[in-house]
């Protein structure tokens, strides 16, 4: 696809989460829709390989998304290097392994809803002021189907995502008077190196979904850049399923 005719031309994203699955994959589908792209990873090295090649549209940084002051001079950067900012995509998350509520230690219910939930409303205090004052924008939220449809012994982890969800749907209430979206993307288990961190129980089956398969990272790309693009121009504070049917 032509760099200047993608639906995402002009346009500048912040992408977390952009060293490899989901991210990684959004990146490149943003890259390939003709966005100038800030990929956003704890792994620099990991995220700059993601975007070798795409020389002065894309760069990426190091990012604790935990950390506000970390995420404004990100976005504070985005802005000067690129002139502004259309979309930031919370994509990065925090995985868990199954275990029962009793034997999850304080600790790990902390880190998972500090990046899982925490990150979005400190991200959406960062982003949303520049994107009411320009009066566009997208904020998206990559959450889960653990957030809709709970799984045993996921405690932190379906609490943060459907908590996500929750605060997507609030903020989209907030913003929408000023032209800016807000939307939640949940995928079903996808095939990601976060995924392989969680399965070690009995995760989900692939057969449970209707579609016989695990999703594909470039599938919630795709679904990323409609949400980010102006074909989505109506769509707002909603809940998008990628699931294969797991929902029915």
């Amino acid at each position: 696809m032509s760099q200047d005719k993608g639906r995402l031309a002009g346009k500048t994203a912040i992408i977390t989460g952009g060293a490899s699955g989901i991210g990684a994959a959004s990146v490149r589908r943003f890259l390939d829709e003709g966005a100038r792209v800030v990929s956003v990873d704890l792994d620099f090295d990991a995220a700059e390989a993601a975007i070798a090649g795409d020389g002065d549209r894309a760069i990426a940084r190091s990012a604790d998304v935990a950390d506000a002051a970390a995420i404004k001079a990100i976005v504070d950067e985005a802005i000067e290097r690129f002139g502004g900012l259309d979309c930031y995509l919370n994509n990065v998350g925090a995985p868990m392994t199954p275990e029962p509520i009793e034997d999850v230690p304080i600790e790990v219910w902390n880190r998972i809803i500090s990046v899982n939930l925490t990150a979005v409303f400190l991200a959406a205090q960062v982003v949303l002021p520049v994107m009411k004052r320009n009066r566009r924008g997208t904020f998206l939220v990559v959450s889960s189907m653990s957030g809709v449809r709970q799984r045993a012994k996921l405690s932190a982890y379906c609490a943060s995502k459907g908590g996500a969800i929750a605060l997507t749907k609030e903020i989209a209430l907030e913003v929408a008077e000023f032209g800016v979206r807000v939307n939640a993307i949940c995928p079903v288990a996808t095939e990601t190196p976060m995924f392989q961190q969680m399965s070690g129980s009995q995760l989900l089956d692939p057969s449970s979904i209707p579609m016989g398969r695990l999703a594909q990272p470039e599938e919630i790309a795709s679904v990323a850049a409609f949400l980010a693009s102006d074909d989505a121009s109506f769509v707002t504070g909603s809940e998008v399923y990628v699931d294969g049917g797991r929902a029915i």
